[in-house]
């Protein structure tokens, strides 16, 4: 069997294993040098199809226009890798969106009606659609939920005491996201539509993160880089 000398940097992620496992005790088949996951890939109802070996945390779904090959099949890669996959809610997913990328704008514009309608009183303000708020009311805005994308995405009230679950990838660019990921990848798109630029934005999303007591992992403050390139 292989072993560690010091305990698994991921072994919260394996409770039916000794911390001290290397390889999941398979190391004629993986190689891991540093306790990080190896790669998985998932066909698109969340099947694992594969692994490559290669410890680097990274996962992919199958997809007959992906930019990666794997076993003579195509993938696009998830962006936070395997544990995006197994999503914020440990919920994984069952299917995927493809077609997500072309609903964008048109979920921006849902949102920009919702809280800048004249005719639409808030509790937070009441704006004409060409003046935009400012970080403060940004954020307290987001404090109200208002503008928590992953909600938007599934279609339900933030104050309806539901999760946010769909149990679905989304598909932006070349880049699958889970639903968390793909709403800060809109809340990028939000604020490169209001003329902010995009470390303030990212600053107002870490904000919000340390308020709920944790801070905004990399792949996801990639998101809203790449939200704020998606209409450039």
């Amino acid at each position: 069997m292989g072993r560690w000398l010091s305990v698994d940097p991921l072994a919260n992620k394996y409770f039916g294993w000794s911390p001290y496992n290397y390889t999941l005790n398979n190391p004629l088949v993986f190689v891991d040098p540093d306790g990080m996951d190896v790669g998985d890939y998932y066909d698109e109802n969340g099947n694992k199809v594969g692994n490559d070996g290669i410890d680097d945390g990274k996962a992919y779904i199958a997809n007959k226009k992906g930019d990666i090959e794997y076993d003579r099949n195509n993938y696009f890669e998830i962006l936070g890798g395997i544990s995006a996959a197994k999503g914020d809610y440990q919920e994984g997913f069952l299917k995927v969106d493809n077609n997500f990328g072309s609903k964008i704008n048109s979920i921006v514009s849902d949102v920009e009606d919702d809280l800048f309608s004249s005719n639409k009183s808030t509790d937070i303000f009441v704006l004409s659609e060409s003046v935009y708020p400012s970080p403060l009311k940004v954020i307290g805005i987001s404090g109200s939920g208002k503008m928590d994308m992953k909600y938007r995405i599934a279609g339900i009230s933030p104050t309806s005491g539901r999760a946010p679950i769909t149990k679905t990838m989304y598909l932006i660019k070349n880049k699958y996201m889970n639903i968390n990921t793909a709403g800060n990848f809109l809340w990028g798109v939000v604020g490169d539509k209001w003329g902010y630029s995009e470390w303030q934005f990212k600053m107002i999303a870490e904000v919000g993160s340390i308020v709920q007591g944790r801070l905004d992992e990399s792949h996801e403050q990639k998101a809203i880089s790449m939200g704020f390139n998606f209409n450039k």
